[in-house]
């Protein structure tokens, strides 16, 4: 009892022939062992004297209780309406909340549709246009605090060779029209060629995210045309919004010429002048004498 610390040598002990109680390392003679840790003991019977039904030693029947109460504790513990396998946990680890990467966001639009043509996403219908060489999309955020998905594509100006227009196309000031069905000529697009040093046209369009659901509406859809003349000037730029019928978009889901884009590059070809290398003048002869 000594070795597994249930008696401290200090205690009180008492046999028959003694005068009286005495420290038990008085009576006998022992090496003094580290006791390993107290382990609960509910219920321990006390020690007694022979023919006595007291308790032979004072200090053992207050570990007793102290191990009792312990003992009690762990009880309540362990069978607090839970078994001791199972831990009682007040409530859930709350859940780290996570920023969603940009890519998500891109894909989201890219895998959507738009409510005026169900049947295709909006990734293919942009990447599978004929009209454009390519496509780049990024995500960025406005400064109060909307996300906008954007997709930048770059036109090919020769798609629209021998494209003609559906409507008249009024052209300057002086109420001159470029009638219906007349037809955009390899020869037309030879002559801004010609008359640029360069031509870009290019097409944005952005669709903002919903902070409440999955859904995201288009907040831009228009093309940008840049030209730099011959002579270097700085570039012109013009702008051509899509219209409220979101016409741009839906030749694009079509996959047909944007009718904008063929006004516009046939007025730039009607309005262009392309000099002609000057011609010698014929030879004169004199009349003959007769």
């Amino acid at each position: 009892m000594v070795a597994s610390g249930a008696v401290k040598p200090t205690d009180l002990a008492w046999h028959e022939g003694l005068p009286e109680w005495k420290p038990l390392n008085a009576i006998l003679s022992f090496t003094p062992v580290a006791p390993p840790p107290p382990t609960p003991v509910v219920g321990a019977a006390p020690l007694t004297a022979p023919g006595k039904k007291r308790s032979s030693c004072i200090g053992c029947l207050g570990l007793t209780v102290l191990f009792g109460i312990a003992g009690a504790v762990i009880i309540a513990i362990c069978y607090n309406g839970e078994t001791p396998d199972q831990p009682v946990v007040s409530s859930p680890a709350p859940t780290p909340k996570t920023t969603q990467p940009a890519d998500d966001d891109v894909t989201k639009v890219k895998n959507g549709t738009l409510g005026f043509d169900k049947s295709v996403q909006v990734g293919p219908a942009l990447e599978g246009y004929s009209c454009f060489k390519k496509v780049i999309w990024r995500s960025f955020n406005t400064p109060q605090g909307r996300t906008i998905i954007e997709a930048i594509a770059t036109v090919d100006i020769g798609t629209y060779k021998n494209t003609q227009n559906d409507e008249a196309i009024p052209i300057g000031w002086g109420g001159s029209i470029i009638p219906a069905g007349n037809v955009l000529a390899s020869e037309s697009l030879d002559k801004l060629t010609k008359a640029f040093k360069s031509i870009e046209l290019t097409y944005t369009a952005q669709f903002q995210l919903s902070k409440t659901d999955e859904t995201f509406d288009v907040a831009y859809s228009g093309y940008m045309l840049k030209t730099t003349k011959l002579d270097g000037a700085n570039p012109v730029e013009q702008e051509v919004k899509d219209d409220q019928e979101q016409n741009s978009l839906r030749s694009i889901f079509s996959n047909k010429p944007d009718q904008k884009i063929v006004a516009l590059l046939m007025t730039l070809s009607q309005d262009i002048i392309v000099p002609t290398p000057p011609t010698a003048a014929p030879t004169s002869t004199s009349p003959t004498n007769q």
